[in-house]
Order: C-alpha cells, then sequence, then structure tokens
C-alpha cells in the first residue's frame, strides 16, 4: 500500500511538470492595431453622371491614422518543444476621423469635409510558431503567419463645409447623412515575434497587405439649403500595419 502511494505521488509530479513546459492550449487575450485609412476625393452626382469636382487637385487622396482593439479567441499546439501552430479569431471596435480640404485652385474654391466612423472589425489568423530561445518559464520565438480581416465603416456623424469662393469668405455648412456604407475585405502574410513568460503570452506582428484587397465605395447625402446633393467616396485601410498582443494560456 505503501509503495502505491509512492508511484501515485512520483506520477502525480510528472504530470505537473509536464504541464508546466506544455505551451499548448486555448488562448483568450486583446490585441491592439495601429493603422491608417485613406480617403479618395469624394465624387457629386450631376444629372445622373458622377463628377469629380476637384480634379485639378494634385494629391490623389488623404490619409487618417486610427486605432482599432479587442477581444483574441484561439488555440495553440506544439508538435515538438519548439514548432507549433496558432489559429485564433478576432473581434475589435475602432473610430476614424476624416477631416480633408479641397482646393480648386484657379476658382479658389475650398471645402473640408469633416467625418466622423465607427470601425467594426473580424477576423481570422493562422501562424506557425518557432521558439529559438528558452530557459525555463521564459521563450522567445518568431512567427509567420497568413490572415483575413473584415471591416465595416459604421457612420457616425458629417458636415460639409464650404470655406470660401472666389475672393468671397463663406462659413457655411451643410449636414451630410449616410445612404450606403462601405465594408473591406483584406488577406495578409505576417510576420512577428512572441515572448511567453509560463502562461502569458505577448506578441508584436506586422501585416503586410496587397495579397487580395477589396473595398466598397459609399454615398452620402448633403443636405443643401436648397436641395440635397448625392457624393460618393472610396475608402479603404492602407495595407500594412503593426499589431500588439496579449494572451493568457489555459
Amino acid at each position: 500500500m505503501k509503495y502505491h502511494r509512492i508511484i501515485a505521488l512520483v506520477l502525480f509530479s510528472i504530470l505537473i511538470a509536464n504541464g508546466m513546459e506544455n505551451k499548448s492550449g486555448i488562448l483568450i487575450g486583446i490585441e491592439g492595431n495601429l493603422e491608417s485609412s485613406r480617403f479618395d476625393r469624394p465624387l457629386i452626382n450631376d444629372r445622373g453622371r458622377w463628377v469629380d469636382l476637384y480634379n485639378r487637385l494634385d494629391a490623389s487622396g488623404e490619409t487618417s491614422v486610427s486605432f482599432n482593439g479587442g477581444v483574441k479567441l484561439g488555440y495553440q499546439h506544439y508538435f515538438t518543444q519548439s514548432l507549433g501552430l496558432r489559429a485564433s479569431g478576432y473581434f475589435g471596435l475602432g473610430s476614424l476621423k476624416e477631416n480633408v480640404e479641397y482646393l480648386d485652385a484657379p476658382q479658389k474654391f475650398i471645402s473640408s469635409y469633416e467625418n466622423n466612423y465607427l470601425l467594426i472589425k473580424t477576423g481570422l489568423d493562422l501562424e506557425f510558431l518557432w521558439d529559438f530561445w528558452e530557459r525555463g518559464d521564459h521563450a522567445l520565438g518568431l512567427n509567420l503567419g497568413v490572415g483575413y480581416r473584415y471591416t465595416h465603416f459604421g457612420f457616425e456623424s458629417g458636415q460639409f463645409r464650404l470655406i470660401g469662393f472666389g475672393d468671397l469668405r463663406i462659413d457655411n455648412i451643410d449636414k451630410i447623412t449616410a445612404k450606403e456604407l462601405p465594408t473591406e475585405h483584406s488577406i495578409y502574410p505576417s510576420i512577428g515575434l512572441h515572448y511567453y513568460y509560463q502562461a502569458h503570452q505577448f506578441a508584436l506582428n506586422y501585416r503586410f497587405g496587397g495579397v487580395l484587397h477589396f473595398d466598397s465605395k459609399w454615398k452620402y447625402i448633403e443636405n443643401g439649403s436648397r436641395k440635397e446633393y448625392l457624393f460618393k467616396q472610396n475608402i479603404s485601410s492602407t495595407p500594412s500595419y503593426f499589431s500588439f498582443s496579449y494572451a493568457y494560456r489555459f
């Protein structure tokens, strides 16, 4: 009876030791992304034709930096002590602000668009893991992967402001309302570093764009003093950005 207790204690100790070294498990954490979006010049509908009022503007578009963050849920499995795979899903929210002035230089026509958007993002990531350094409770490694992101640009508020025309200084503000909202789909490769301390996992990734990228134009209405004007504009995220995440492994 005494030997049975000793054997059970030894087996229990082995199980505890393997559990401390095991890097496979369910992941629950958070993720933050710093990226930017591009705004193309808006087009106005003139008797059924889409006209570029700002075709004399040299710049092809404007960009604005935005931040989005959310929760991440996944699972990782190590086939050896240093090689593994990780699959995860993401859901997050962010905000984006457009505040761009456009100029028609020959006629000195200056106008600005000030719009606010709520970003709703979901996605999936699949990564190959290689831990090239490990000591005790610490591990450092490289991760290579591919991912997918879906973005919905929710419209919160907006206004069109006519600043000046010719030699006149005008400060006329009209409200903008959304008619169709844009969406965006992108597939990207990624590379990054990860660090483990016991069950705590940190990662810094750089996501490249341009493999597959689809976005849609959207339409909005300017409520002018005499009539409504229908505009459309193309908004898309710049393809490459940094991502930071923390997860706890169960």
